[in-house]
């Protein structure tokens, strides 16, 4: 294959390395466009890491990968590798971030991509830091959500929860799950934790029950959000085709709740009586109103005709 190799074997962490690895990844050209990937981690599986905590991988790529099944086949069956981990990077503005996502969340010690924007050169440094943050601390993996309730498929064309797909969560991330259901008062989170299940139940009361709208706009603004950026199929063409088949339902889901989407803009219309007159507002009305001088008996002195 068509690619180059900074180090062929593990090398020591000396000062003349890391200089080579800067240089190298510096002055790489661009122009060849291969990521091989599938070799690299073969390489590696063949032997079991020497920490408990595993190993830690990060890949900078355009998400164009070859022989992406076979990788992903490798990270889920090789008995070595399960405690491994896996931070992809999303690099350039046609990069393949389903093939990014499909790895980072297949990968059974966890893992999480990250897309660098070249609009928002600004956050780069911010999120490596974050990525060498997220390599030391543990993290909450193959996270599923048990709703009980009953689902009405004949009000609400949504009804899988948003996100489908759960990513990993490391120390200080927040995740909120949302989902259309009735009569739930009910649901069973399950999770791997240092590779122990970890089950735990979450209740809530009818009487604690409120009237509105705003619950059901964040529920369809989080579905439009997963159709639009999510992982709803692991096989690409599946993925494309679902929010192909799924856009007039979007559309619709995006009226009902005045969410806004891809597909939709909302333009507010105010209505006016062509009689209609309404006085300004004047700037000195409004400061003589919110007067509040502490020293009422000191005032300014105008002083006209000075010369």
């Amino acid at each position: 294959l068509d690619n180059d190799e900074c180090f062929p074997i593990s090398s020591p962490n000396t000062k003349e390395n890391i200089d080579k690895a800067k240089h190298f990844v510096l002055y790489s050209l661009d122009h060849r466009g291969n990521t091989d990937l599938f070799s690299v981690l073969r390489q590696y599986s063949l032997l079991p890491s020497s920490s408990k905590l595993g190993r830690q991988f990060i890949l900078l790529s355009d998400g164009h990968i070859n022989d992406l099944k076979s990788i992903l086949i490798l990270l889920e069956n090789q008995s070595s590798m399960r405690h491994d981990r896996l931070f992809t990077c999303s690099i350039g503005d046609s990069s393949n971030k389903h093939n990014l996502r499909q790895l980072s969340n297949g990968i059974n010690g966890g893992g999480l991509i990250t897309i660098f924007d070249s609009n928002y050169r600004s956050r780069w440094k911010t999120k490596v830091i974050q990525i060498l943050e997220h390599i030391h601390q543990p993290c909450v993996t193959n996270i599923s959500i048990d709703w009980h309730g009953t689902i009405d498929h004949q009000q609400e064309k949504f009804t899988n929860q948003a996100p489908k797909t759960i990513r990993s969560l490391f120390n200080g991330m927040h995740l909120t799950v949302y989902r259309f259901v009735q009569n739930c008062y009910k649901a069973t989170l399950t999770a791997t934790i240092n590779n122990q299940e970890y089950v735990t139940n979450v209740f809530s009361n009818k009487i604690t029950e409120t009237k509105g709208r705003i619950l059901h706009c964040l529920t369809a603004r989080a579905i439009i959000q997963d159709y639009e950026n999510g992982l709803l199929h692991n096989d690409e063409c599946e993925n494309t085709l679902i929010k192909k088949q799924y856009k007039q339902d979007l559309i619709e889901l995006s009226i009902k709740y005045s969410v806004v989407s891809s597909f939709t803009s909302f333009v507010a219309i105010e209505e006016r009586d062509g009689q209609e007159f309404e006085h300004g507002v004047r700037l000195l009305d409004v400061i003589l109103e919110n007067d509040i001088d502490l020293l009422p008996y000191i005032g300014y002195t105008w002083l006209m005709n000075m010369f």
